[in-house]
């Protein structure tokens, strides 16, 4: 098994901010990172057979295995540097590799590891003409871990209200109320916020 580096790192709330200036007004878009963990690990798996296999049979043959026909992702070449050679000495024959793909939980990392091990394992022990092998190749975050967290208006309008008081500031100009406001729900884990500010001149 090859494995990819492991980086479930989380997302460090950072904010940007971006303006616009009017005659009467200034338009500001501020935004931040929420901190999102990173909660599901994807894996890679290989079977490789010969071209008379089927996909039914392969997916016999991954019994015990959570990996059924939805994992299904096609047919294609062989990982780097990964082929059959029977044991029997022969000339191999020609192959085929079927590519499932596989999510889990980040808590489960160890426990599919040596699930895929073993059935590995076991694949290359029954002289079924098949072999598997799989890759970890990394993490992202779940839906439902995304929708989990909510962004923080109210900082977003307080970075958007420090970056518009800037722009006033250097202007000479006196930063009035609130006018307009956009996109105050963002997908996480960017969130945004448009504001647009009055601007009171003085004679």
């Amino acid at each position: 098994m090859n494995k990819r580096a492991l980086l479930p790192g989380l997302l460090f709330s950072t904010a940007t901010a971006f303006a616009q200036l009017d005659s009467n007004s200034v338009t500001v878009t501020a935004s931040r990172n929420a901190p999102v963990q990173a909660d599901v690990a994807n894996f890679s798996v290989y079977v490789v057979s010969g071209v008379s296999v089927s996909l039914a049979d392969v997916l016999a043959a991954l019994q015990g295995s959570p990996i059924t026909a939805s994992n299904f992702i096609g047919i294609g070449g062989f990982p780097s540097g990964f082929n059959v050679v029977p044991a029997t000495g022969a000339p191999s024959q020609p192959q085929i590799q079927w590519g499932f793909a596989l999510a889990v939980p980040i808590s489960k990392i160890k426990d599919t590891v040596a699930l895929l091990t073993a059935l590995q394992t076991s694949i290359a022990q029954n002289n079924s003409g098949l072999a598997l092998t799989f890759n970890l190749q990394g993490t992202q975050v779940s839906t439902q871990a995304r929708q989990s967290v909510a962004c923080s208006i109210t900082d977003l309008l307080s970075d958007a209200r420090a970056q518009a008081q800037k722009i006033a500031d250097a202007s000479v100009l006196t930063l009035g109320p609130i006018l307009a406001m956009s996109g105050a729900t963002g997908l996480v884990p960017v969130c945004s916020i448009t504001v647009k500010f009055g601007l009171v001149r003085f004679q």
